[in-house]
């Protein structure tokens, strides 16, 4: 009995085609990143105030983008990139065959130290240089404290206490209180290391004490929740919050 031929269905050989021409891209792809022996930074995007330069970015990471495919340590280009001062986060993938993608989450900063040179706070009390384009930015200046260097490590979180408990406080308001966080043009301590707000408008100077600052504050809110259509704390030239429940207040001549 004649045994009967096997038949190659058209779809088998375009499915055989089709696998030959994807190794062939392949292959394709991996010699001729091979052959230009660097990476592509191609994909790049971050998210924060004050987006540093790229090329910032880049010098940090420069040698390791001209190493080949099989060199290149992801974990490394995060490294380096998380050691600049204005960087949070970082996430690095690698897109085949020859793409890095690198998204950075910026810094934001919450305060700046009254000094010279000026030093950026973000709200984890971190340490940003002034980078030249940070002059316009809208946030309160703290003022009278230790200006020691060593203790604002540039990239490093503030090692002042003083520092340390009002960028906590500034977070706070600028979280639950917000309409007093944007009218804040300065915070300060006295020789008794009291706090004091001074408003942007007018201005108006807060008096706080050393002690349960944030109870004061919702007392302050409350305060205005009250005069609402009448006045507003700006009508004032000063309110003194240094006594429990109570809010002391001196108009305007």
């Amino acid at each position: 009995m004649a045994k009967k031929k096997s038949k190659i269905s058209l779809n088998t050989i375009i499915r055989f085609g089709l696998a030959i021409f994807v190794i062939g891209l392949v292959w394709s792809a991996i010699s001729w990143v091979n052959f230009r022996g660097y990476i592509d930074v191609s994909h790049y995007s971050y998210k924060g105030y004050v987006q540093i330069s790229r090329s910032e970015y880049m010098g940090l990471i420069d040698d390791i983008t001209k190493q080949t495919p099989s060199e290149i340590n992801l974990v490394e280009i995060q490294e380096r990139i998380e050691t600049h001062p204005y960087v949070r986060a970082t996430r690095v993938s690698h897109r085949f065959p020859s793409t890095i993608e690198i998204e950075i989450v910026e810094r934001v900063p919450l305060a700046v130290l009254n000094g010279d040179p000026m030093v950026f706070l973000d709200e984890e009390c971190y340490v940003m240089p002034e980078v030249g384009n940070l002059a316009d930015l809208n946030v309160p200046i703290l003022s009278n404290y230790n200006p020691n260097p060593d203790l604002y490590p540039t990239g490093d979180k503030a090692n002042s206490v003083k520092v340390q408990e009002s960028i906590e406080l500034l977070k706070k308001i600028q979280r639950d209180y917000g309409s007093l966080y944007q009218n804040i043009s300065e915070m300060s301590l006295n020789t008794n290391d009291e706090f004091i707000i001074v408003l942007i408008d007018q201005p108006t100077k807060i008096r706080l004490g050393r002690n349960n600052i944030w109870t004061k504050l919702l007392v302050l809110r409350e305060f205005e929740l009250a005069i609402q259509g009448k006045r507003t704390l700006t009508d004032y030239a000063y309110l003194d919050m240094r006594y429990d429940n109570q809010v002391i207040a001196k108009e305007r001549l």
